[in-house]
């Protein structure tokens, strides 16, 4: 499959990045997903595997308990890149997030929701991990990729004004 010019065209091109925005999930639900070997399941659920992330399965401490082979990125690749997103939401997810965040690199995101947060807070969050999560967040808003998505914004957002501005004039002067 490495081979196909098409596919060498995409690792070379993931090989390019700076960035990555990706999504956590629960084990049980990626290895169905995957449609994984019943046996591979059976082997999941025995080592407490709660969360997924690029093919590598965590339990709750963080450990990695199986690792499918795939093509693509791969969780040491993300240690090059610029900027890091995760998307998880849900308190289903909650222990997903946590088990992969052990192995997040500091530029890390972390974009959740209010279930999955108050899911993890519940479970205990330490001042120290908070504060590391914070650095993290730190970095990530320093960061040249986050810097230029808010330049882009901001230009947004001056259009946007400039256009209000012009259909308020427009419908004041048809007012008149």
């Amino acid at each position: 499959l490495l081979k196909e010019p098409a596919v060498q065209e995409v690792v070379n091109l993931i090989g390019q990045s700076n960035a990555v925005i990706h999504s956590i999930g629960t084990a049980m639900h990626m290895a169905h997903r995957r449609s994984m070997a019943p046996e591979v399941i059976a082997m999941l659920n025995k080592k407490k595997a709660v969360g997924e992330a690029f093919g590598y399965f965590f339990d709750e401490k963080g450990q990695i308990v199986y690792r499918i082979s795939r093509i693509g990125i791969q969780l040491e690749d993300l240690a090059s890149m610029e900027c890091v997103i995760a998307v998880a939401g849900g308190t289903s997810k909650a222990k997903a997030i946590v088990s992969y965040m052990k192995h997040a690199p500091k530029q890390t995101c972390l974009i959740t929701d209010e279930g999955a947060a108050k899911a993890i807070l519940k479970d205990g969050v330490t001042v120290s991990s908070l504060k590391a999560a914070t650095d993290s967040l730190n970095s990530a808003l320093n960061n040249s990729a986050l810097n230029e998505i808010t330049a882009k914004k901001e230009q947004l957002q001056t259009l946007y004004t400039k256009y209000m501005s012009a259909a308020y004039q427009a419908d004041a002067y048809t007012a008149a």
